[in-house]
């Protein structure tokens, strides 16, 4: 849970309880039943009048009175090395105890912060507590990954969430991370000359609490509202309602002409295979580790924002899947209706780019499968020439075989359906690339 704050009190709310259990007193006064000690050190206290709390309806912010203690009275070494070993048992029960007090008293969070608000922070970075998993699956682009759990640690929580109950999981959490906490803070400290936004799966507890221990230690930080899912719910609404006000060409060709390379030198372009992790053809996946269709879809949309001030935009013509992924209706749409530029190269070029482009990760145990797989579309004898070539080691052959049969025949027919601005012949593709890029540049601002 975050700062709980009237708009007219300062830094920090419920503080002297939060202290009380860093600084080592939490042992004593609530015992290890973390959670039922902070509500039975809130209740008293109320009777005591250092804090109150009034019930209040939703958009009517109730606060804690904040008592003579500050945030620098507690050294941040508490954190680092608590007096008692057990601390580590009260620090973030007593954490996401206050997260829960939050929403049932419909208190106002101070420094939430929603996903377009925090666009327009000052060098903000994002601090991604989830697991592991969770991030490389997909994760606001340039955020930093500095998980309270780990994968295995997060499965057997979520499993005793289902099987046991809320607080059960509540409490196995807090006794895996507790002994992690001065490791966290320590990490996320090296980044506090930056705009910091702290977020989980769903802007709940695991980003909560951090939130809340890091700010009760001083630091200016903020968490995002609804965490990932918010962002995630950014990301689909900006995709499906896509429109693209400057130019978008299209970089067409067979099959090794080395559109991907072309594209590596312009920077204008908007590199789809490469946010796929697939190249887009029967053995585009060699060698690559393809991303999720969330991951696919946030880097398009970060890109796409990079490329705000650009004069246009380039994209090598797709398909409506690359690999397992679906490029998103908008921007196919947008690519569909959009001029283009032909890329061409000889036969042995191509073969060469193609070879290059795989490099080890071509091994037979790999490759020959697929060959196998083309047997009705090639007939035996072919793929038993194919197979012969692979195993001698002879490539370049291998190759120009496989795209004189396989790859120009499927694709030659849906080349004659584009009109094109021009054609480059690929020998060299940074000499192909300020070819396509002048005549790109010649459409937008014809004659400069």
């Amino acid at each position: 849970m975050d700062s709980l704050l009237c708009k007219s009190t300062s830094i920090m709310t419920m503080s002297p309880l939060l202290f009380s259990i860093l600084n080592g007193s939490g042992r004593a006064e609530h015992g290890r039943s973390s959670v039922a000690g902070a509500r039975r050190h809130l209740r008293d206290r109320r009777r005591r009048g250092e804090g109150t709390v009034s019930r209040q309806g939703p958009g009517i912010s109730p606060f804690f009175n904040c008592g003579k203690i500050q945030p620098s009275r507690v050294p941040y070494t508490h954190c680092q090395q608590p007096r008692h070993e057990t601390n580590r048992y009260f620090t973030l029960p007593c954490i996401f105890f206050l997260h829960e007090a939050s929403k049932r008293y419909h208190v106002t969070i101070m420094n939430e912060i929603n996903y377009l608000e925090s666009l327009s922070l000052e060098n903000p970075l994002y601090i991604d507590v989830r697991s592991p998993g969770e991030f490389a699956d997909d994760h606001i682009p340039g955020a930093v990954n500095i998980p309270i759990f780990d994968n295995d640690e997060r499965k057997e929580i979520g499993t005793l969430y289902k099987m046991t109950g809320k607080d059960r999981a509540i409490v196995r959490g807090t006794e895996i991370a507790g002994g992690k906490l001065s490791h966290i803070v320590s990490d996320i400290r090296q980044y506090r000359d930056r705009s910091l936004v702290i977020y989980c799966a769903r802007g709940g507890m695991r980003s909560g609490s951090v939130t809340s221990l890091l700010i009760s230690l001083g630091m200016k930080v903020r968490r995002l509202d609804q965490g990932y899912k918010g962002y995630r719910r950014h990301v689909r609404e900006a995709l499906t309602s896509l429109t693209i006000e400057k130019p978008v060409f299209i970089i067409q060709g067979l099959t090794g002409t080395g559109k991907s390379e072309i594209l590596a030198h312009i920077p204008e372009s908007l590199d789809l295979e490469g946010m796929a992790g697939h190249r887009s053809s029967l053995f585009g996946a060699i060698g690559l580790e393809q991303s999720s269709q969330k991951k696919f879809e946030s880097l398009i949309l970060h890109r796409l924002n990079e490329l705000t001030d650009a004069p246009f935009i380039a994209i090598e013509g797709e398909s409506r899947k690359i690999g397992n992924l679906h490029i998103p209706d908008a921007l196919f749409s947008l690519m569909r209706r959009s001029p283009a530029v032909l890329i061409t190269a000889p036969m042995e070029r191509r073969a060469e780019i193609i070879v290059n482009e795989y490099g080890p990760d071509c091994t037979a145990d790999v490759v020959i499968p697929i060959v196998h797989s083309l047997n009705r579309k090639l007939g035996r004898e072919t793929i038993a020439a194919l197979e012969e070539m692979f195993l001698a080691g002879n490539l370049i052959d291998f190759t120009s075989l496989l795209l004189e049969k396989y790859y120009d025949p499927l694709y030659q027919h849906s080349l004659k359906r584009f009109e094109y601005l021009g054609e480059v012949e690929n020998f060299k593709s940074i000499e192909a690339a300020e070819k396509v890029r002048n005549i790109l540049q010649d459409q937008v601002a014809p004659g400069e």
